[in-house]
């Protein structure tokens, strides 16, 4: 019995390797669906979320039989097929969906790539996006597509356990489209599992209004606060100031730009200089470390020609310009529970609002970078 489950298993890995091939140029236009089509496809992404598969790939063929260039329901079938484990089918009906330049394109890639490293074959996964890289480089207009393409390669080097690979993919995908959230969230977890602590700090707090009130966010949120605990103080008055090691020492941690003096910063900021301020709650001290943090970062030079000087500290800049530190610092203690925030985003709903609708807007000018 193991001996023919290997023998499948062998079958499975030798054809989907053969199914992998060199990506088409993609040059067919898609077809738009008429207005039932667009209703038997709502059914069919139904029946998907249902896990019944084989129903939705059915109801996708109709489509097609009808309407061939339907690049939607050509990836949505490809997606039911690779759900239901026929990674060869879904394999062969991603490579048909790339012969079309469409909005799919770049999730027909993910599909392929995705087959081959469920098989082991990552390298060739790996291959399959630098094609896609090659047939998107060079042409603006496929610029978001070019950021999905960088940010999926960016995780099959999660799952190999490259961070550093991985990193780089990730900025690839900023650089080529900052407004998609997913790659900031991920650079920030990169950062902060390599001890790029201050790093991925920025690129958490980049995320928050993207991802404002999804757990994505929440997570975030606490890269974040995590980074400016407060000082404590025992019975006696005596105060312990809390600084992470790993930040303030001289080796790694100088590839993304020195942020030892940042992470004195942050252990000090939250001391009170007066009895007065000892009665500030938990948000109001972390708002106050927050525009501290700003203060010292827009004005360090150093920093300006890393990637988080290119992308995040203009994102700073600007925000404290334009009056919203105080929000996004209120925001992020809400995200972590804190009630004192929530009455304080409560009472001031259109700074907020509008601090989250910028943040999901923002790029950096050409003249920044």
């Amino acid at each position: 019995m193991k001996r023919t489950l290997l023998l499948l298993g062998l079958c499975l890995i030798l054809a989907i390797a053969a199914s992998a091939q060199k990506l088409p140029k993609p040059t067919q236009l898609a077809a738009i669906l008429s207005p039932e089509q667009q209703k038997a496809l709502s059914i069919g992404t139904g029946l998907h979320d249902a896990k019944k598969f084989k129903e939705a790939i059915a109801i996708y063929d109709a489509i097609l039989k009808e309407s061939p260039d339907a690049t939607v329901a050509l990836y949505e079938k490809a997606l039911s097929q690779y759900a239901s484990g026929d990674l060869k089918a879904a394999m062969d009906t991603a490579y048909a969906g790339a012969k079309y330049k469409c909005e799919e394109l770049a999730m027909f890639y993910s599909i392929i790539a995705n087959c081959l490293d469920d098989v082991g074959k990552s390298n060739e996964a790996i291959g399959i996006y630098r094609q896609a890289e090659s047939i998107f480089k060079g042409d603006v207009g496929m610029k978001p597509h070019l950021s999905s393409v960088y940010f999926n390669l960016g995780i099959t080097y999660m799952r190999l356990k490259k961070p550093a690979e991985a990193k780089t993919e990730f900025k690839n995908s900023i650089e080529a489209n900052p407004l998609y959230p997913s790659p900031h969230y991920m650079l920030s977890r990169v950062f902060a599992s390599t001890n790029f602590k201050f790093p991925s700090v920025l690129a958490a707090s980049r995320f928050v209004p993207m991802g404002f009130n999804t757990e994505r966010g929440h997570d975030a949120a606490r890269v974040i606060t995590a980074a400016f605990r407060p000082p404590t103080k025992d019975a006696k008055g005596n105060i312990t100031i809390n600084l992470d090691i790993n930040s303030l020492s001289l080796g790694s941690s100088k590839e993304e730009g020195d942020f030892g003096s940042l992470e004195v910063l942050a252990g000090i900021s939250g001391v009170s200089k007066t009895d007065k301020e000892d009665q500030r709650t938990t948000s109001e001290v972390f708002a106050d470390s927050i525009r501290t943090f700003t203060d010292f970062l827009i004005k360090e030079k150093k920093l300006r020609k890393t990637f988080v000087g290119t992308y995040y500290i203009p994102y700073f800049e600007e925000m404290n310009r334009l009056g919203y530190i105080e929000a996004f610092a209120y925001v992020v203690s809400a995200l972590n529970g804190d009630r004192t925030a929530e009455a304080w985003l409560s009472a001031n709903k259109e700074k907020v609002n509008e601090y989250i609708a910028w943040g999901r807007s923002y790029t950096p000018s050409e003249k920044k970078k």
